[in-house]
């Protein structure tokens, strides 16, 4: 299976089908059926840690002292957890004095070993051409943890029907899609064999 690079320069995904409407449909019904033939079970190790209203009204508005971040880093990691995995990408300093909070959280995702944090591309207006720009975690934060793109493709609707497992980037660097960093980071917690040549069975 070799990498999907994504849209060239941003354009949607089924920027290259002639009939991008009847591809949706087939796509769609395709999805729907396999839904109703065949479920998909929710995995029962999984704890979504939410940004919601409910924490919001508890912790504050967005965004969140880096300290807080920490703190939930550590708890996570004493209870047990295989794998913590931030769908945020830090890439901003923390405006606090001495940039504590930010040490702070990069000490523990250090001493966790096991944090996945997300990394972003966005693109840039540079005379004609639209530039690709990697958007990665403070350097603090992303020495301390291994990383992945969440950039998601959207087709002409605005639906997403596609992902990939790397991207090749402008630069020619290649990034591992999020989801996959974590899925491996999983398998090799459990003890499962983690095949690169097979990405899929990750």
């Amino acid at each position: 299976t070799g990498a999907t690079r994504g849209p060239a320069h941003g354009l949607p995904s089924d920027s290259l089908s002639p009939t991008p409407s009847l591809d949706h449909a087939i796509h769609d019904g395709f999805f729907r059926a396999r839904q109703r033939c065949a479920p998909p079970t929710p995995p029962t190790d999984l704890v979504i840690v939410a940004i919601d209203e409910a924490a919001m009204q508890e912790l504050g508005q967005w965004p969140w002292s880096r300290a807080v971040h920490g703190d939930l880093v550590r708890t996570l990691h004493e209870a047990g957890a295989r794998v913590i995995a931030f769908d945020v990408v830090f890439a901003d300093a923390e405006q606090d004095p001495g940039g504590a909070n930010d040490a702070y959280f990069a000490a523990a995702v250090r001493e966790a070993g096991n944090v996945v944090l997300a990394e972003d591309v966005e693109f840039e207006q540079q005379g004609g051409a639209r530039i690709e720009r990697r958007v990665r975690p403070l350097a603090a934060l992303a020495a301390a943890a291994t990383t992945g793109i969440v950039k998601v493709d959207l087709d002409s609707d605005g639906a997403v029907r596609r992902s990939y497992l790397e991207r090749a980037l402008d630069d020619g660097s290649r990034v591992p899609a999020f989801a996959r960093v974590i899925a491996e980071r999983a398998r090799a917690a459990r003890g499962e064999r983690v095949d690169a040549s097979d990405p899929i069975a990750a």
